[in-house]
Order: structure tokens, then C-alpha cells, then sequence
């Protein structure tokens, strides 16, 4: 019987060099051995068993890429999900289910105190966010969350596109305010951003310890620690 050389030769080779090889790689090792040209006397009947051997390799090795990304996938989605659980409502009831208030959807985890959200429209995650009696109350917010509107009529009655990271805390804070965005852990303080009329405020700016930090300020944008003091910027157009 005639064998073919050059199989031989790569077959020693290959597992000379990796005989210490993971299994994953014994099983590419055993691919290519099957792979190989077929000796010239083989019958048939040995061609077909060689094929439907690499055929189950490919099979098991397509399925197990398929249970390894639908895992990574799912598992990305659900921390996503579990990190922001929104509450959609429109004058104080949920979008989804009529006749529901935005505090009796949040379960206690936003909305919460007398009369909070009470008219609110707009988006509130369920993390703390609009905690306060009449906190976020006929307030038009796009989205809070990160615990934000902290504070008894904390964002009441403002107009806001996104409030995020802890911003608007404690009392009074963006009362009335008319921002587009609020973020990092902005206008914090008695009533900090009250009635003001602000493009951005970011970066820890508009914290005021005695309160009134950016009350009635009209301005672009505020950011990076700016006027963190008593009454900073206070009426300043």
C-alpha cells in the first residue's frame, strides 16, 4: 500500500511540536489529521467516514461560538437594564398603565413623598430620584435619575431636558429652573438653581452650602466647580 508522504511527515510534526497542547488545540490536531489526502488504495466507504467526522467538528465548534455569544449578550443587557429602570409618565400617571401615578409605579424606589411627581411628565429612574414631598411635582424633565431632585420641591416645576448624578439635591433645588442639562452632581444646596435659566450646568458646579448658588442666574453653561459658594451667581444674567 502506497502512503502519501507529505500527511505523514506534517502529521509527526504537528503533534511532535504541540504534544502538550490544550484540548481545544488536540482537536484542531485532530481536524487536520482527518483533513489530510487519503492514501490511494482507501476505499470509499472510508472517504465517507472521514467526511462525516469533520462535519461533526464543525458542528460542535459552530454551537458552542453560539452558547458563548447569546451568554455575553444576555448578560450585558440585564446589568443594563437592572442599572436603569425607568418610569415613563405624562401628568403624573404612567404612559403604560392608565389610571397608575408615577408614585405608585416607582413602588417606593422614586416619587416618593407627599404629592412628588403629582403633573410630572417626562422619565424617572427608579434609584432614588425625585425624593421629596412635592419633589419633580409638575416638573417636565426628559429623564432624572441617579438619585437626583433630591429634596422637598427639589425640581418643582422645572423644565429640564436630563438630570443626572445626584444634581438638584436638597431643598428647593431647581425649583422652577429652565435647564437643559444637569449633571455631576450639580446645583446642590437650598434652593441652588432656583427659577435659573441655564444651557449646561456640569462638573459639580452651583453647590452652595448656605443655599441660593445660581438662584435666578441666566447663563450658557455653567461648569467645573463653578460658584460653589453662598449665593453664588445669584441673579446674574
Amino acid at each position: 500500500m502506497r502512503v502519501n508522504q507529505a500527511a505523514v511527515n506534517a502529521l509527526a510534526c504537528a503533534f511532535g511540536t504541540h504534544s502538550a497542547a490544550a484540548s481545544s488545540e488536540r482537536n484542531w490536531s485532530r481536524e487536520l489529521q482527518l483533513s489530510m489526502p487519503l492514501s490511494t488504495n482507501e476505499d470509499e466507504r472510508g472517504r465517507g467516514e472521514r467526511k462525516k467526522k469533520l462535519e461533526k467538528i464543525a458542528a460542535r465548534r459552530n454551537d458552542a461560538s453560539k452558547k458563548s455569544g447569546a451568554t455575553i449578550d444576555d448578560g450585558l443587557m440585564g446589568r443594563s437594564a437592572k442599572a436603569k429602570s425607568l418610569v415613563d409618565c405624562i401628568d403624573g400617571n404612567t404612559v403604560k398603565v392608565p389610571g397608575v401615578t408615577c408614585e405608585e409605579a416607582c413602588g417606593g424606589e422614586c416619587c416618593v413623598g407627599d404629592d412628588s411627581c403629582k403633573g410630572f411628565t417626562g422619565s424617572v429612574a427608579k434609584d432614588g430620584s425625585c425624593d421629596g414631598e412635592e419633589a419633580c411635582r409638575n416638573a417636565k424633565i426628559g429623564e432624572v435619575s441617579g438619585g437626583s431632585c433630591d429634596g422637598n420641591s427639589a425640581c418643582q416645576g422645572a423644565t429640564i431636558s436630563v438630570v443626572s448624578d445626584g444634581s438638584c439635591k436638597n431643598p428647593g433645588a431647581c425649583f422652577r429652573a429652565e435647564i437643559s442639562v444637569v449633571s455631576g452632581g450639580s446645583c446642590d444646596g437650598n434652593s441652588a438653581c432656583y427659577y435659573a435659566e441655564i444651557g449646561v450646568v456640569s462638573g459639580q458646579s452651583c453647590v452652595g452650602v448656605g443655599g441660593y448658588a445660581c438662584s435666578n442666574a441666566k447663563a450658557q453653561s455653567i461648569t467645573k466647580s463653578s460658584c460653589t459658594y453662598f449665593s453664588a451667581f445669584q441673579g446674574l444674567g
